[in-house]
């Protein structure tokens, strides 16, 4: 795994030097441990914490459009993956939810209404009649 670049100061980094270390992160993340990459593995080979990552790409566009090329190359892969069946469903399913994937269930309800007074009217009738005997 190659050494990582960053220090406790995220203000100091050389913005060249992230992006091509973010770069080759997401190009191949296997090079360092991760199946698919993240912000947290990206931080890690940076050597900083994900929020300091988060505060560097909120300070430089290009940064930030490094972090959401890490983003949508994750998405990709982890789509890949779980239509492949590679990766672990419950896993590809809650790292998908934060790309705004969901999985949505319809419930179709339909009610004769006609049906629904007859049986109504049946069961009610059936109280009263129960009541008074």
């Amino acid at each position: 795994m190659p050494a990582p670049i960053g220090n406790k100061n995220a203000q100091k980094f050389n913005v060249e030097e992230v992006v091509q270390k973010a770069n080759d992160y997401i190009k191949d993340p296997k090079q360092y441990g991760d199946i698919v990459p993240t912000a947290e593995g990206l931080a890690v080979v940076l050597g900083m914490s994900r929020s300091e990552l988060y505060v560097l790409a909120h300070k430089n566009k290009v940064i930030l459009d490094t972090l959401e090329k890490l983003n949508t190359h994750q998405a990709k892969l982890l789509l890949t993956g779980g239509l492949l069946n590679k990766f672990n469903a419950a896993i590809t399913k809650l790292l998908l939810s934060r790309h705004g994937y969901i999985e949505k269930q319809q419930t179709d309800v339909n009610i004769n209404m006609q049906e629904f007074e007859k049986k109504a009217k049946e069961f009610f009738e059936h109280l009263n009649d129960s009541s008074t005997t």
